[in-house]
C-alpha cells in the first residue's frame, strides 16, 4: 500500500484574482449586451458595438484578449494543475532540484505530488463563487498578420475577500520514513508562492495571497 505525506492548505487572496482562459469570440455579443442594458442602450446598438470590436481586432487577437475562469455548475475553479504549476515556479526558483537529493526531490515532485481536489473552487463567507465580480480592461500589443498593432485586454476579475483550500498528497518511498519533499519544502514554496501569486497576470501583481492555514494531516 502507498503511503503517504498529506497537508491542507488554506489560502487568503490578498490582491484581486484574473483569470487566465481565452474566451471565445462569440462571448462578445453577450458582454455587449450586458454593458449596452448597463448603459441603457437598445439590443441593436449592443450588436453595432459587438460587431464593431470583431471588425477592428482580429479573431484571432480577440480569443487572446479576453480571459475568464474555468467554471461549471458550482462556481469558478483553478485546477489542480494550477497549484503544482505554481509550486514548480517555486522549486526552480529556490534551486529545491538542484544539490544533494535533487534527483529524488525532482522525480517524487513530478511523480509523487498529488494536489487535490483536481476543481478547487473560490470561496466567499463559505460559498463557491459563481460568476466574477466584473472585467478589467489594460492596452496590451499584439502582432497580427498586418503587422503590430495595439489592443485591449480584458480580464474576468475576483475581487477581494476570496479563498480556496486544497490538499497536497506526497509519496513516501517504502525505504524510508519520511518524504523527499518534506514539510518545511513546501512551507518554503508557498512561503514564495504568496508573493509569485496565481491566475492570470501575475506579472502586475494580481493572484497575491497569504497562506492562512498550513496543516498536516
Amino acid at each position: 500500500m502507498v503511503k503517504y505525506e498529506s497537508y491542507k492548505v488554506t489560502i487568503e487572496f490578498t490582491r484581486r484574482v484574473v483569470g487566465a482562459l481565452p474566451k471565445n469570440p462569440d462571448v462578445i455579443d453577450a458582454w455587449a449586451q450586458a454593458r449596452a442594458k448597463k448603459n441603457n442602450r437598445t439590443e441593436e446598438e449592443a450588436r453595432e458595438i459587438a460587431e464593431k470590436i470583431k471588425e477592428e481586432v482580429q479573431a484571432d487577437v480577440v480569443e487572446k484578449s479576453w480571459v475568464c475562469f474555468k467554471s461549471d455548475d458550482t462556481g469558478l475553479y483553478l485546477e489542480d494543475r494550477n497549484i503544482k504549476a505554481m509550486l514548480r515556479e517555486c522549486a526552480t526558483t529556490l534551486g529545491t532540484f538542484r544539490g544533494t537529493g535533487s534527483v529524488a526531490k525532482r522525480q517524487t515532485f513530478q511523480h509523487g505530488l498529488f494536489v487535490e481536489p483536481e476543481r478547487i473552487y473560490f470561496m466567499r463567507d463559505g460559498k463557491p463563487i459563481t460568476e466574477p465580480d466584473g472585467q478589467q480592461e489594460r492596452a496590451i500589443h499584439v502582432m497580427t498578420a498586418m503587422g503590430p498593432r495595439d489592443s485591449l485586454k480584458r480580464e474576468d476579475y475576483i475581487d477581494l475577500p476570496a479563498s480556496i483550500e486544497f490538499r497536497i498528497d506526497v509519496v513516501v518511498q517504502t525505504d524510508r520514513k519520511q518524504a523527499f519533499i518534506t514539510e518545511d519544502i513546501l512551507r518554503e514554496w508557498f512561503d514564495l508562492g504568496q508573493r509569485i501569486g496565481l491566475g492570470g497576470s501575475r506579472s502586475q501583481q494580481f493572484g497575491k495571497f497569504k497562506v492562512v492555514s498550513f496543516e498536516k494531516v
